[in-house]
C-alpha cells in the first residue's frame, strides 16, 4: 500500500494528518449537531469523538485502511474541516470519499478543493480504481460537490441507515473510477 507524500497542497488548503494539538478543532467538528445534519451517526458524542481523533492521531501517515486527514486553510492556519478516503474494498481497489466542514467554511469551495485533491491522492497515490460518496439525499450542496468533481451519480438507496428514533434514512451513491478521473483531466 502506497501512501501520499504529505502534506497534500492546493491553491488555499494544505491536508495533512492530524496532529495532537489538533484535538479540540476535530472534536468541535465531530460533534457539532450543525455539521451532523447530514452524516449517519452524528453528532458525535464528545467521548467518542475523542477516540476517534486518537485513532487518526495514531494512525498517522500510515494508509492501509484510507487516509483521514485536517483541511487547513494556508492564509489562516485554521482547521475547517477533516475529510478522507476510506477503503471498503481493498482486493478491488474501491474506496468512499468523505468530507465534513466546520460551519464557517460551507459554501466557499473548501469541501471542492479539498475532495478534488483527495481523488488526486486516491488514484495517483493510493491506487483506486474507484472511489464513491455516500450522501443524504437531503445534502444537495454536497451532492453538487460531486457533481463538480465529474462523480457520476449511481443512485438512491433506500433505507441506507437506522435513526435513533427508529425511522430510516435514504442516500445518494456517486462514484468515479480511476479511468474516468484521468480522461477528464487528461492524464494518461
Amino acid at each position: 500500500m502506497r501512501t501520499p507524500d504529505y502534506p497534500l497542497q492546493t491553491e488555499r488548503l494544505v491536508l495533512r494528518p492530524w496532529r495532537e494539538g489538533d484535538r479540540d478543532h476535530y472534536v468541535a467538528i465531530r460533534t457539532d449537531p450543525d455539521v451532523a445534519a447530514y452524516i449517519p451517526g452524528h453528532p458525535l458524542g464528545s467521548e467518542v469523538a475523542n477516540e476517534w481523533f486518537d485513532r487518526a492521531v495514531a494512525k498517522g501517515t500510515e494508509a492501509a485502511d484510507g487516509i483521514s486527514i485536517a483541511v487547513v486553510d494556508k492564509a489562516t492556519s485554521a482547521i475547517v474541516g477533516t475529510a478522507g478516503v476510506f477503503w471498503h474494498n481493498l482486493e478491488h481497489r474501491q474506496g468512499e470519499l468523505g468530507y465534513i466542514l466546520s460551519p464557517g467554511y460551507v459554501g466557499q469551495g473548501y469541501a471542492t478543493e479539498a475532495a478534488e485533491r483527495l481523488l488526486e491522492a486516491a488514484f495517483c497515490d493510493l491506487g483506486a480504481h474507484r472511489v464513491f460518496a455516500e450522501l443524504d439525499p437531503r445534502n444537495t450542496a454536497s451532492a453538487k460537490v460531486c457533481e463538480r468533481l465529474g462523480m457520476r451519480f449511481e443512485g438512491h438507496l433506500r433505507g441506507t441507515y437506522l435513526e435513533p428514533d427508529g425511522t430510516d434514512s435514504d442516500s445518494y451513491l456517486y462514484a468515479i473510477l480511476a479511468a474516468e478521473w484521468r480522461a477528464q483531466r487528461g492524464r494518461s
